[in-house]
């Protein structure tokens, strides 16, 4: 079943100074990596510069209900501010996105702590 909502971050942190687009983009980015995360994937999402997800920055946009422009806007922001990394895979290939140790130590998120071993008692 398909998740009914989507983690936007608060303009605080790293994410201090970015519009809600990107912080939007952000999120959906970050429900993907998850997924690619997770034990069951792990392996198949991980390659020399960690762990990936794969997101067709016109699928964010049609999801986001804004232009390809605005995707590019937002993930250049990302970029910019150190929360995400994007590669290429090849010539003509899918984006590579990364989200950086910078980012999840700043999460509010159950999933982020854990990947940073941080715990309730801290």
């Amino acid at each position: 079943m398909a998740k009914l909502y989507t983690m936007v971050p608060r303009a605080i942190g790293p994410f201090q100074g970015l519009d809600m687009a990107t912080r939007y983009a952000f999120g959906l980015i970050y429900d993907r990596w998850k997924l690619s995360d997770s034990d069951r994937n792990r392996d198949a999402f991980t390659d020399a510069y960690g762990v990936y997800c794969v997101y067709d920055r016109q699928d964010i946009a049609e999801e986001m209900g804004v232009t390809l422009p605005t995707v590019r806007k937002a993930i250049k922001a990302l970029i910019d501010h150190r929360i995400l990394k994007a590669r290429r895979a090849g010539v003509g290939a899918a984006w590579r996105y990364y989200v950086t140790a910078f980012a999840l130590l700043h999460l509010d998120d159950e999933f982020a702590a854990a990947l940073c071993g941080i715990t309730d008692d801290e």
